[in-house]
């Protein structure tokens, strides 16, 4: 009975193990999918006010993402004819479901890039709180309110890995900020992060005067 006891406790953990290895296995850097890259076209279509990468319209608007020449690296927008279109600030965009989604990894926020066909222009809106659950289901997003003292608690069952999604629900802006922390893998959307171990992440900004953040794992 005793070494049936040691052979089943060794089963399982050889399981909780795979399960990790398992989730290791998917880690994926391009998460969210259809990630608009720079000199990437994307094209929207007044008409059906749907986003794409191609399409046979006649009324559609094709656009080219460039990345500023300044030190913000933000994204760029122009019309085939090389006059801009929009920049919002953001420095991230995808499509999910034929609308086009920017990230601003300063203020730590999601928007739609919305078409004023009266006015000819685009312009952003947030994103809804619905939407952003909906696109990231499988991640654990905190919110900068949640934070009290500066930390915030969070919770990982062992062997297993995570994702974590700062978004900003607040005015403050985090310019020159980073992820400090050996407990995690970042992806090409900044804010999201693949957690691995326990541990602390702390999000640092260099200058003293400067609040930081601290997300505390710890096991379940």
């Amino acid at each position: 009975m005793k070494n049936f006891g040691i052979k089943l406790a060794v089963s399982v953990l050889f399981s909780v193990m795979a399960l990790g290895a398992f989730a290791q296995k998917n880690f994926d850097t391009a998460y969210p999918t259809d990630t608009v890259y720079e000199n990437n076209q994307v094209v929207y279509t007044p008409s059906t006010g749907l986003w794409s990468f191609n399409s046979i319209s006649n009324d559609k608007i094709v656009l080219t993402k460039k990345i500023s020449a300044g030190s913000g690296s933000y994204s760029e927008f122009f019309y085939s004819n090389n006059e801009p279109a929009f920049s919002f600030g953001s420095g991230f965009e995808f499509l999910y479901n034929d609308k086009l989604i920017a990230f601003d990894k300063y203020s730590l926020k999601f928007y739609l890039v919305r078409y004023d066909a009266e006015n000819k222009t685009f312009y952003k809106k947030d994103l809804p709180d619905s939407m952003l659950e909906e696109i990231f289901h499988d991640v654990k997003i905190i919110k900068v309110s949640e934070f009290k003292d500066n930390e915030i608690h969070v919770h990982k069952m062992p062997f297993r890995t995570m994702k974590l999604l700062l978004i900003n629900d607040t005015p403050e802006y985090f310019y020159k900020y980073h992820f400090h922390g050996d407990n995690f893998e970042t992806y090409n959307l900044f804010g999201l992060l693949e957690v691995n171990k326990m541990g602390t992440i702390e999000f640092h900004h260099p200058a003293p005067e400067f609040r930081n953040l601290f997300i505390k794992v710890n096991p379940f």
